[in-house]
């Protein structure tokens, strides 16, 4: 599941192009026609001539005019340079690969994993469970959602179907503990229950009460398993009372994950693979650059640093924003660091490690800066000394924040950054919604805690998939 792999197939002339997989110069422009027209022809590798542009567009109109009419007539051009009847370009699949190479990529990525936890008392287990998600993966990455399924009615957040399912969600949210709770059962008589949250970080919150008393309910029956938002692992020091859990970053999530390590409930994260959602959004979008995808990521990790204070010591910083950034992958997959680390490398990192990470940080904030402003010209995000300090210089409260999934730019369409949000959090609904499935499967009734704006995104797709309660 690496990026490179997709950008090399979308790049060859000699592959054949689905209708809906040649990008669009009006999605792609920034506020220059040359430069959106250049990276058309780049990410497909065909070329236009002077001649071609004058008879096929021209220069007349207004800039909005001009990128369509190169639209249309591009993607004509690159049906016919490659055979395709622009009436059948319509197929399924989503990149022309032949399936030995489908398969070819499926077992270089099982025999990474079999490599990794070689010897791993529940390598099995693990394997089973990691051979269901490469499957899905590659399904989606390949051949999309399959339009007949639940899952292909999740909302993208910003859609208008979103805005009205927000205002919807308001009207049912308690006026005390501010929860959205639904509840569901599928065609085994198996219960899903579904938490929309208002984050808190106080545990003497009316929400926080309610969570607890819930969990507890639940604990009582084995069949529980508890979906939750955020990333969870047992071994990194999530403080044990949930009252100071729930301090932390991730708030009501701490601290339903440490009442339920209390109690012996199970539960896991309802977060993907960071590395794959972004080479996921990368290949539904293929206008999107990998460093605009690690600036969306950075940023995020960002604001959660620097939420108390505007300067850090570099060793405070370095890990988590070089981890964040890196989640797109390392420079051989048109990341922008040297190599890419998992999250929990991070949490177990040595001081020889975060020294080699600090070495590399002024060429990744050189680029962030870069990357930032291209989206915010005359901005600069970071800046830092040769003293090792680090100071955020962007206030990232100030509109739009850059994971707004509403914010548009001039021709109405979402802005760079508005749409990797609305990606990243589609790929991850659509995690959250295969947890559910895996979850019922196994004959588990799943409790999912999310934030609320996730409960209007799901919900046509739960709606669709059982019957509400």
């Amino acid at each position: 599941m690496v990026s490179h792999e997709v950008a090399s197939k979308i790049k060859s002339p000699e592959k054949r192009f689905a209708k809906t997989e040649i990008p669009k110069s009006t999605e792609i422009y920034r506020g220059d026609i040359n430069d959106a027209v250049i990276a058309v022809q780049q990410i497909t590798g065909f070329e236009i001539t002077p001649e071609w542009w004058v008879n096929e567009v021209g220069n007349e109109g207004p800039t909005e005019d001009i990128l369509k009419r190169f639209d249309t007539a591009f993607e004509k051009f690159v049906h016919s340079e490659t055979g395709i009847d622009s009436s059948e370009a319509g197929d399924d699949i989503k990149v022309h690969v032949t399936p030995a190479e489908i398969v070819a990529e499926a077992e270089l990525e099982l025999a990474g994993f079999d490599k990794s936890t070689s010897g791993a008392e529940e390598a099995p287990e693990l394997r089973s469970e990691f051979i269901d998600a490469l499957t899905s993966h590659l399904k989606e990455k390949y051949f999309g959602v399959d339009d007949s399924l639940p899952e292909s009615k999740i909302l993208k957040s910003g859609s208008e179907q979103y805005r009205e399912a927000e205002r919807l969600r308001s009207d049912t949210e308690d006026p005390d503990t501010r929860i959205v709770e639904s509840h569901f059962v599928n065609s085994d008589g198996l219960e899903i229950t579904v938490l929309g949250t208002s984050h808190t970080f106080d545990p003497e919150d009316p929400e926080v009460k309610y969570l607890d008393t819930l969990v507890r309910e639940k604990a009582d029956n084995p069949k529980t398993v508890l979906i939750l938002e955020g990333q969870y692992a047992k071994d990194e020091g999530l403080p044990p009372d949930p009252s100071e859990a729930v301090k932390l970053g991730g708030g009501e999530f701490n601290y339903v994950a440490a009442l339920a390590d209390q109690l012996g409930v199970e539960y896991t994260p309802a977060e993907p693979d960071a590395h794959d959602n972004a080479v996921n959004i990368l290949a539904e979008s293929p206008n999107l650059s990998p460093t605009e995808v690690a600036l969306h990521y950075g940023v995020k990790t960002l604001s959660f640093l620097f939420k108390d204070q505007p300067t850090m010591q570099v060793e405070d910083v370095a890990p988590y924003l070089y981890h964040s950034v890196g989640v797109v992958g390392d420079e051989t997959e048109g990341g922008i660091v040297v190599k890419r680390i998992s999250r929990q490398e991070v949490l177990d990192i040595s001081e020889q490690e975060k020294a080699e990470i600090i070495k590399e940080m002024p060429e990744v904030v050189a680029r962030l800066n870069e990357a930032f402003s291209r989206l915010y010209p005359g901005e600069k995000l970071l800046e830092l000394t040769p003293g090792g300090e680090v100071t955020l210089l962007y206030d990232l409260s100030k509109p739009p924040v850059l994971w707004d999934p509403s914010s548009e730019d001039t021709m109405g369409n979402p802005t760079v950054i508005a749409e990797i949000s609305q990606l990243d959090m589609l790929m991850r609904d659509r995690h959250t919604f295969r947890l559910v499935m895996r979850a019922l499967d196994q004959g588990l009734e799943p409790v999912v805690a999310v934030g609320s704006s996730h409960v209007s995104t799901l919900a046509p797709a739960l709606n669709s998939a059982f019957t509400p309660q």
